[in-house]
């Protein structure tokens, strides 16, 4: 009876070392002899896998080879060797991301090692440069600069031990607050923000960051939490990178910091899959490729700067051109709230009528605070919740009222909002009376009226060039050529089968049942992930072509044409090529594919002829027009 179990390789998620490093362990634990590991190699591994294994050994038989024979070819198929320099690279840039802890980013930093090369005798002082350099907290990492023979077991127990303090330092500050007068149900809410402020405080900047996320704009920002719902419009907003993964969601249709629901592409229909609700670079076919990910871990650097506490409330990163309007202060009217002289700061575009924590304490300590369960939204779409409100009577010239006062966490100005605006009468009645229908649309550009003017020109799909066929000659007595299909690796069969059905259904490739002739395809990876087919023509076509010569601009020429214009237009033709129909030659343009074959019926990318009769036949058109 046979100790222990091997299951069947799979080819697409499973490491092929480790799962050879299991068999060896199993032939010692069942004492396998040397003649029958191949034969036990072929019944475990499973069926896919032994498909794959056979393609790479074919003409021959898995069952002819030796067993480090069939190991050696499987790994140089799935782990090709990587470039040592490259990988040194990725881990000179890997630093600690915002949502990292200091355990899990050593983790990364050990697996990255592996394909680095690194001699066993300065593994561990690279490692800890990197370590060190790598740590996003300022505090952490000036202290580890200050320690004298430090090594990376040291450097690893010391950033662990405060981080952990830091964390419970914040803890500890967020309860004293709660001693203060604040119930810890109105403060359950507002620890959290507390804690995320305090930290970055502490912070001067975010390490930069290469991770698999993807970009979120060129920085991370957070309200100072001392407006409704309308005063982001004038508010410099604040960094906390943690307060935006709390607060917000990523959209599955467009990859935005929103909910899916309010996304403006949650109608549009994939490019890649052909369903709704997504785009492209959001479709969880592509986001499935191995090399998308690869992709994203190389692009992308997130850059976060934090605010000096003291700064000032209003914007105070000044541009040149920006400080003319520093002399445009704010709009501030005293009122009489519960027999207290409160100077605030008019706000049209808050609702609510707010202060803050601290102007709460020194002021109004005695009035209770009520509980709320309203959620704002800053103009920057992060939402914020007031840790509670009271009700003070509020005199304004001969009007009294009873109105909410909302306390806001972390605000610095008081803010009079629309109610206490409306309630009190403060703003003249020549405002309340201005007509916003008034104002004149004649100069604006409405791009809904234009588009269905040309709306043959702003539909879906794949253009077509209005001036004719084209096509391409062969020589006399070319003989035909017919290549069979390339064998494909199984992690890009599934994206090539989506590329292929998409120019089927484009129109620009036709499945035909014969040819005398066929070239063979190479799928190319574009920057966005999905994958571009084209041909290999130069085995073919190519050698049998009388090439068209129609000669390419130079720059030069362009740059003189373009001499003393005024008014300059920008064309990117999608699939440019493709927009030309072939001719009778499209019969020659058959390609070879493990789906069968495809006849191209739009101009191909890869044959000789292409540039010239692109160019030929887009200058005329030009001319023309």
């Amino acid at each position: 009876m046979s100790v222990g179990k091997i299951g069947a390789f799979d080819v697409h998620k499973d490491n092929w070392d480790l799962y050879v490093e299991r068999l060896g362990q199993f032939f010692l634990a069942n004492d396998v002899k040397p003649a029958v590991q191949v034969p036990t190699l072929i019944t475990v591994m499973g069926s896919e896998a032994y498909e794959l294994m056979a393609n790479l050994c074919s003409p021959d038989k898995p069952s002819t080879k030796k067993y480090d024979d069939l190991v050696a070819l499987m790994k140089k198929h799935l782990q090709p060797t990587r470039s040592t320099m490259a990988e040194r690279f990725k881990f000179r840039q890997r630093a600690q991301r915002c949502d990292e802890t200091i355990a899990e980013y050593t983790a990364e930093l050990k697996k990255l090692t592996k394909d680095c090369d690194f001699q066993e005798a300065n593994l561990k002082d690279n490692l800890r440069d990197q370590f060190v350099c790598g740590i996003r907290n300022d505090s952490i990492r000036q202290k580890l600069f200050t320690e004298d023979n430090l090594t990376f077991e040291r450097a690893f127990k010391m950033a662990v031990a405060m981080e952990a303090a830091e964390s419970h330092a914040a803890l500890v500050q967020d309860r004293s607050i709660t001693e203060k007068g604040v119930s810890s149900s109105m403060m359950a809410t507002a620890v959290h923000q507390l804690a995320a402020v305090k930290r970055d405080k502490r912070q001067s900047a975010e390490a930069a960051s290469t991770e698999r996320y993807g970009p979120r704009g060129p920085k991370v920002t957070q309200c100072d939490g001392t407006k409704g719902a309308g005063a982001g419009k004038r508010r410099a907003v604040r960094n906390s990178a943690h307060w935006k993964g709390a607060q917000t969601q990523q959209c599955s249709a467009c990859g935005g910091q929103h909910g899916q629901s309010s996304c403006k592409f949650k109608a549009y229909v994939c490019r890649v899959c052909n369903k709704e609700g997504h785009l492209k670079k959001m479709c969880p076919n592509l986001r499935k490729n191995v090399a998308f990910h690869a992709m994203l871990e190389e692009r992308a650097v997130y850059e976060y700067s934090d605010r000096d506490s003291n700064a000032s409330d209003e914007v105070n990163n000044f541009s040149i051109e920006a400080k003319k309007f520093k002399k445009y202060g704010p709009y501030m009217v005293q009122l009489r709230v519960n027999n207290v002289n409160l100077v605030m700061e008019v706000d049209t575009g808050s609702p609510i009528s707010c202060i803050s924590y601290d102007c709460y304490k020194q002021l109004f300590s005695e009035y209770p605070l009520k509980a709320s369960d309203l959620n704002l939204c800053y103009y920057t779409d992060i939402n914020v919740t007031p840790i509670g409100k009271i009700l003070p009577s509020v005199q304004y010239n001969k009007k009294c009222k009873d109105l909410d006062l909302y306390v806001m966490v972390n605000g610095k100005t008081s803010l009079l909002g629309r109610q206490w605006i409306e309630e009190l009468g403060i703003l003249p009645d020549v405002v309340k009376s201005v007509n916003c229908n008034n104002v004149s649309t004649k100069h604006i550009f409405d791009i809904n009226d234009f588009s269905s003017r040309y709306c043959e020109v702003f539909e879906d799909g794949l253009g077509r060039f209005t001036g004719g066929t084209v096509g391409f000659r062969l020589r006399e007595g070319a003989a035909p050529v017919f290549l069979r299909a390339r064998p494909l690796a199984y992690a890009l069969r599934e994206p090539v089968e989506r590329a292929l059905d998409q120019l089927v259904a484009d129109g620009v490739i036709t499945p035909v049942n014969s040819s005398d002739w066929a070239t063979p395809i190479v799928p190319v990876m574009k920057k966005d992930g999905t994958i571009r087919v084209c041909a290999d023509f130069k085995l073919t076509l190519n050698k049998c072509l009388e090439v068209d010569r129609f000669p390419l601009p130079r720059v030069d020429d362009l740059l003189a044409k373009l001499h003393g214009g005024n008014r300059f237009t920008k064309l990117d033709l999608s699939q440019a090529y493709a927009q030309f129909e072939l001719d009778e030659s499209k019969r020659f343009t058959v390609i070879n594919t493990h789906k069968g074959l495809f006849m191209y019926n739009r101009l191909i990318y890869g044959l000789a002829s292409s540039p010239g009769i692109f160019q030929r036949n887009s200058c005329s058109e030009i001319y023309r027009v």
